[in-house]
């Protein structure tokens, strides 16, 4: 005689989880020409921290304490001040995110500049896992830049938008 029992216990089901696309477009910083100088690499930190609980609402209303997985799918730099200037005044630019009590994370990198364009998108470091920085109290950037020329007196002012696939619990 075979017994065979077969069972489903409905109560140990896994999160049901979902992959959401989080725009943080509130990273800003700023830099006077006059203190900074050309071929030589200056650490720019974001003027403040990015607002993810906001991001995360505006994707679906979700919170940070949802968060499980998160990696940058896009990032994109604009010079938003001198007006005329292009992004090719900058000849290398390294982007990191960093939150307290966490090493700062190298995201993407970008070292081709178009003369006809305000804003540039950066090469993104594949499978880097930045849920930590997203779930911490507060987290900001760090763009390491290497200008190849300055206008003399003017102050600089950029914009980060970053495009972050972020996997959400959904229970």
């Amino acid at each position: 005689m075979t017994l065979i029992v077969a069972g489903c216990d409905t109560t140990s089901t896994p999160n049901p989880s979902t992959t959401v696309t989080v725009v943080v477009d509130d990273l800003f910083f700023s830099f006077d020409a006059d203190e900074t100088s050309t071929g030589r690499l200056t650490d720019l930190v974001s003027l403040s921290s990015a607002n993810v609980d906001a991001a995360l609402a505006r994707s679906g209303d979700y919170t940070r304490a949802q968060i499980s997985g998160a990696r940058v799918r896009k990032a994109t730099l604009e010079v938003m001040f001198p007006v005329r200037e292009r992004v090719d005044f900058l000849q290398q630019v390294v982007l990191k995110l960093d939150a307290p009590n966490f090493s700062p994370l190298e995201v993407g990198e970008q070292n081709t500049f178009s003369s006809s364009a305000d804003e540039v998108d950066f090469s993104i470091r594949p499978n880097r896992d930045i849920s930590s920085f997203l779930t911490s109290d507060s987290f900001s950037a760090i763009l390491s830049i290497t200008p190849r020329r300055l206008e003399a007196g003017e102050r600089y002012q950029l914009a980060l938008i970053l495009t972050l696939d972020v996997t959400v619990d959904r229970s």
